[in-house]
């Protein structure tokens, strides 16, 4: 976060305040390293509780691998 202090006090020189594509940059940035960290599953502390993704995904495998063929939904084209 240091590089940001220095931009935007070398950015304050002359106005006062930073520039809007400046701020720009910078509400880009943030987006960019709460989605990474979010993907990461840094944001929120980790329940004990939770089971784990493959879990589910295992038991949706099992249920449609089990379900009659007829039952099964077709999936829509692509539209392109």
């Amino acid at each position: 976060m240091g590089q940001f202090h220095r931009s935007a006090r070398r950015d304050r020189k002359h106005t006062g305040r930073p520039d809007r594509s400046f701020r720009r940059r910078l509400l880009d940035r943030l987006d960019q390293a709460i989605l990474s960290k979010a993907f990461r599953g840094e944001l929120v502390s980790r329940d004990s509780a939770d089971e784990p993704a493959s879990v589910p995904l295992n038991r949706v495998k099992a249920e449609s691998a089990a379900a009659p063929a007829g039952a099964r939904r077709a999936r829509k084209p692509r539209a392109e």
